[in-house]
């Protein structure tokens, strides 16, 4: 288990935050249950940071009339547009690096804040205890996420193969792989220039959670070196991922490591195990796919967002019931869940800080060899197959 440690004065002697949580809502409204969520776990956990979301002149009136219950910041940025060979794959690719725009909240920038350090998270993260660690971490950091496989173990049907005696120290086939760079330490340089070597499958450090330093001047730097060779054809082209890849090619040999812990992929192991989780691939509010929907609501992961929204709605945050798309999402949820409004649990008290521990050891905990009650299997894998990787 890593050793959690917290930052000390978050908050300046004028009362502004020096640290700030940040997330986005594109190019349209179908994240804003998402982002809603996010923030509502790190509300949970009472941080000092502010909580910003930037949002695209697409976003409704609406949309950002929720955000605003729960962030202190809702900012409109222009979308960045670059060109991608295969946009056709998917339409929002050309548009990943308007992430970059994070960059714009320093001292320096032009977005009228003046944050010392962000911890940048995609909108389908829910943070569950001891984000605010990630302030003290040095910039820039981030997870490895080189490949899916790495993140999460499987049986040859697609069920999750879960550790045994689940809990917050528990260690799996990822920490084995990065043992020589665990939590907080420099990812040697050899293993982030991996991912120009083989481009189409290695997605490089996770665009999920960054921890980065604010700068304009990076933000400009980055916008331009992005049209220039030869980073201009890694991102059109060879990068299908091109924002984090551009980003962890950037930043090789400066990278430190964030434990998966953090944003443990679709749930794995299991919650018992982690920080926070990140519902990669299907998500939990597409009630547009009721069967699929139907389906993964029995898993952990998914009943358990299912609880935190209605606590979100019910319990703490009421307002955004008065949002008409949100009052269906509501209704959605009750109905597909069966619980009622008198069943809806009061939110539990956010978990203290644990007292340092002895470095991990070397040697990883056995593994269970028989399949786990996480039956899940993965979205797309085709008996015999390659699976298709996927962007949150």
């Amino acid at each position: 288990m890593i050793s959690i440690n917290m930052p000390d004065n978050m908050k300046r002697e004028d009362g502004t935050s020096r640290f700030a949580y940040v997330t986005f809502v594109m190019m349209n409204d179908s994240y804003v249950p998402g982002a809603l969520l996010m923030a509502y776990g790190l509300r949970r956990q009472w941080t000092e940071a502010d909580l910003v979301c930037l949002v695209t002149p697409e976003i409704t009136a609406d949309a950002r009339e929720a955000l605003a219950i729960l962030f202190d910041h809702v900012i409109e940025v222009d979308t960045v547009y670059v060109p991608h060979k295969r946009s056709h794959e998917r339409r929002d690719r050309p548009f990943w690096f308007t992430r970059q725009n994070a960059f714009r909240l320093g001292a320096d920038g032009d977005l009228g804040v003046a944050y010392e350090k962000i911890v940048v998270l995609d909108a389908d993260v829910v943070p569950m205890k001891w984000f605010d660690h990630l302030f003290t971490l040095d910039t820039p950091s981030g997870v490895m996420n080189e490949s899916k496989d790495h993140c999460i173990e499987e049986n040859e049907e697609g069920q999750y193969i879960v550790p045994p005696n689940l809990n917050a120290g528990t260690e799996w086939r990822w920490h084995r792989i990065y043992d020589a760079c665990p939590h907080g330490q420099v990812i040697p340089k050899e293993i982030t220039d991996r991912v120009t070597t083989d481009p189409r499958n290695n997605t490089g450090v996770s665009g999920s959670l960054y921890v980065w330093e604010p700068s304009m001047r990076e933000y400009l730097d980055i916008r331009e070196t992005i049209t220039k060779s030869p980073v201009l054809e890694y991102v059109n082209d060879h990068f299908d991922y091109p924002d984090m890849q551009y980003m962890t090619m950037r930043y090789s040999g400066l990278w430190k490591n964030v434990d998966l812990r953090f944003i443990g992929f679709k749930g794995y192991p299991g919650l018992k195990a982690l920080f926070g989780t990140h519902y990669a691939g299907f998500k939990p509010w597409y009630f547009n796919q009721p069967q699929i929907l139907k389906r993964y609501s029995l898993y952990e992961d998914f009943a358990f967002w299912f609880r935190e929204y209605l606590a979100m709605a019910w319990v703490d945050f009421p307002d955004v019931r008065k949002i008409k798309r949100l009052a269906r999402l509501d209704r959605d949820i009750r109905e597909l869940t069966g619980i009622q409004v008198g069943e809806i649990p009061e939110p539990a008290a956010p978990a203290p800080a644990p007292a340092p521990v002895p470095k991990r050891p070397k040697q990883a905990p056995k593994r269970a060899a028989s399949p786990p009650a996480h039956g899940r299997r993965a979205k797309g894998k085709k008996k015999g197959g390659k699976k298709p990787r996927q962007r949150g």
